[in-house]
């Protein structure tokens, strides 16, 4: 899946690295990733990694089961009443936003049933887990207890920027927030959840 755009000024920190880092902090965080989630090894040297020989592990081995989660068929934890509220930052320079959309289609069309159980919310400008000029701070446990308990599932909730004035709806997808056209751009009641 592509990098987003909007996300650039992480993909140096990320990808191209910085004098800091000279090979990008992905290097640094992908050899534990390979020596604990994929060899399932910590004392695995990395520097004796082949990706010709050893690339497959990753989509098909232990990280394979647990990272990229192919199996879309989550009939019996829905079908026992559960919900799942999922959520990734736009511009992720690591997983690509597209993937955790991709795997919410998979799960509707191999459980249209309970289609409403699952609900995805993008955060615009957000990076991997927090960071960038996006807002990134949200409630995402009273959203799924309030969904469980009361059988009100999320269509939006809160964003802000902690020490920053902004607040932002995030939607339910597909639904983005959409400026009303008046008002201060910086403040979530000037927006509402539309159809792209």
């Amino acid at each position: 899946m592509p990098l987003m755009r909007g996300g650039e000024a992480d993909w140096v920190v990320r990808m191209i690295g910085t004098p800091e880092v000279p090979r990008g902090r992905n290097s640094v965080l992908g050899a534990p990733f390979v020596s604990h989630i994929v060899k399932a090894n910590p004392a695995y040297d990395i520097m004796t990694y082949d990706p010709d020989r050893d690339l497959d592990e990753i989509s098909t081995g232990i990280a394979g089961e647990h990272v990229h989660q192919p199996n879309a068929d989550i009939s019996n934890f829905l079908g026992r009443g559960g919900k799942l509220l999922l959520w990734h930052g736009f511009n992720d320079p690591g997983p690509s936003p597209l993937s955790t959309i991709d795997y919410l289609q998979a799960v509707q069309n191999k459980v249209p049933a309970h289609a409403d159980s699952v609900k995805l919310f993008l955060a615009p400008g957000v990076l991997h887990c927090s960071g960038g000029p996006g807002p990134d701070q949200f409630d995402t446990l009273s959203a799924i207890e309030n969904w469980v308990e009361n059988g009100k599932a999320p269509t939006s909730m809160l964003a802000t920027k902690t020490n920053e004035k902004m607040s932002r709806p995030l939607c339910a997808y597909p639904q983005v927030a959409r400026y009303l056209g008046q008002g201060d751009t910086h403040e979530a009641k000037n927006f509402q959840c539309s159809n792209p």
